[in-house]
């Protein structure tokens, strides 16, 4: 009896483990169903949003969305949000400031925007199944917290060019640009970096003025192509006009345009007299008066270029340190420290001593940077001055100009004096 249980137990063992075996292979030879996949009906849209009022919104914003009502899938990815914290400034500064990727609703999405009297664009896209699943997965894995923080940099990464990226990833070389809205464009195929900046803030002079001050030689690169794709519209201007590879043809990236937000909003310009070009002016003939009435009475007032020399060393000093001290490669060989520059605080330290012939001549080489300045102005000089810069410099020759002047003078009077004696 117990002979015949331990046989029937151990061959209940061997057909559990057999069976046991077979289950578990059969099992593990399924592959489970991707989290990404999409239904046929989805579709991909790239959001592109209007300007807003803020300096870190001037040029726009980009985002991708997909939606797919059967799976519930309704995502908006974003990769233009940061957050504010005690060192924000700081890092903003620096150029070490993170974005991250961040996911939304589209109602979401389009409530932020309608609270700023912003339009958005939606451009749906012609991807293949494969691509649309291919796009999703990219995108949530960068959502993914080891991935979604990235450094910031407003010319070679930012809310366009990771979508730009990102697609022609997903699409595996079949996405065609046709860049003909830039090369066929006299204005757009010789733009840097720093004229598509400029023309986007066309009507916020002082904006443009304080980027071209901040900003170097390497924004000044005549820009690729597909380098013009940094700028939200340039994006969708790229996209509308792409082609997609299919099997037999090239068709349309784009299937179809509609505005989500539309909002009829006038940009205010400057106005003339508040414009840096007007203000620049007007210190010239100020400085003009000034020099003149020096001129006549034989009299120097020191404390004029006194206060302008210890501006322009300070300012030096911060052109210095955004070209060697942080991450923005744009601040790069910065041309403006040719008239800005922390040598002046020799200027600075001479104009409180006697060294007449010091003075002169320290006056005499800043007089002719500035005349070069002038003379050369965008022609000779790889890097591309704001045009409010012109009257300033001339009212700079102007006044270190008469500094030698007069100092030379006063030193040839003292000369004169002790050879006497």
């Amino acid at each position: 009896m117990i002979k015949n249980l331990s046989r029937q137990y151990l061959m209940l063992m061997i057909l559990f483990v057999f069976f046991s075996n077979r289950l578990f292979a059969t099992q593990t030879s399924i592959q489970p169903p991707s989290i990404y996949q999409l239904d046929s009906s989805a579709t991909v849209s790239l959001l592109t949003c209007d300007p807003g009022d803020e300096i870190h919104n001037t040029f726009g914003h980009s985002a991708f969305y997909i939606q797919d009502t059967i799976t519930k899938v309704d995502r908006v990815y974003n990769y233009g949000t940061f957050g504010y914290d005690d060192d924000f400034l700081y890092k903003f500064i620096k150029g070490d400031l993170d974005y991250y990727l961040s996911i939304s609703n589209l109602e979401e999405f389009k409530w932020e925007y309608e609270m700023q009297n912003r339009g958005v664009v939606k451009q749906v896209l012609r991807l293949n199944q494969a691509q649309k699943e291919k796009l999703y997965q990219l995108l949530e894995e960068n959502y993914f917290p080891e991935n979604r923080i990235y450094r910031y940099d407003f010319l070679f990464d930012n809310c366009s060019t990771r979508l730009r990226d990102i697609l022609e990833k997903a699409t595996d070389g079949k996405l065609i640009y046709d860049f003909s809205f830039v090369t066929l464009s006299d204005k757009a195929k010789n733009q840097s970096y720093r004229n598509m900046i400029d023309d986007c803030a066309v009507n916020l002079k002082w904006l443009t003025f304080g980027m071209d001050l901040m900003i170097g030689v390497p924004s000044d690169k005549i820009a690729t192509p597909r380098e013009h794709l940094f700028l939200p519209d340039n994006l969708m201007n790229a996209y509308f006009f792409a082609a997609i590879k299919e099997k037999n043809s090239n068709e349309p990236l784009v299937l179809n345009v509609n505005s989500l937000l539309k909002f009829d909003k006038k940009k205010v310009a400057t106005p003339f007299f508040q414009s840096p070009l007007f203000v620049f002016i007007i210190f010239l003939l100020f400085v003009l008066i000034v020099t003149i009435y020096e001129l006549k009475k034989g009299k120097w007032f020191k404390g004029f270029d006194i206060i302008f020399t210890l501006c322009f060393a300070l300012l030096g000093c911060l052109f210095v340190f955004m070209w060697t001290s942080t991450r923005h490669n744009v601040a790069y060989v910065n041309l403006n420290l040719l008239w800005a520059n922390p040598l002046l605080f020799i200027a600075f330290a001479l104009f409180f001593t006697k060294k007449f012939q010091l003075i002169s001549r320290f006056a005499l080489l800043y007089m002719l940077i500035n005349l070069c300045l002038v003379l050369s102005w965008r022609w000779l000089l790889p890097q591309d001055f704001n045009i409010a810069l012109l009257p300033f410099f001339i009212a700079l020759t102007i006044r270190s100009g008469y500094v030698y002047y007069y100092n030379s003078k006063l030193n040839k009077s003292i000369q004169n004096i002790k050879d006497v004696h």
